[in-house]
């Protein structure tokens, strides 16, 4: 269907720009951005993945609060150390 857009000086020059750089013409950009802007999008886009790194030596959570303990205690015996 052919029709006549009235379009800001940027957002042609933008839409140019995309057309040449893809080597597409400007009314498949247009139509394209249109589509995508409506939410149908004409290509099949792929689903975003999240990759997972390596966090190094693992920690046992249930044996935390042991592990705190531990810590305090061993503060503790500093300090007390410390006022000898």
């Amino acid at each position: 269907m052919r029709t006549t857009l009235i379009l800001d000086d940027k957002t042609m020059i933008t839409l140019k720009e995309l057309a040449a750089r893809q080597s597409r013409t400007l009314t498949e950009v247009v139509s394209e951005t249109l589509n995508r802007g409506l939410g149908q999008t004409t290509e099949k886009l792929e689903p975003w993945t999240c990759g997972s790194f390596d966090m190094g030596g693992g920690f046992d959570y249930t044996k935390a609060w042991e592990r705190v303990n531990e810590l305090e205690a061993s503060a503790v015996a500093e300090k007390m150390d410390a006022r000898k």
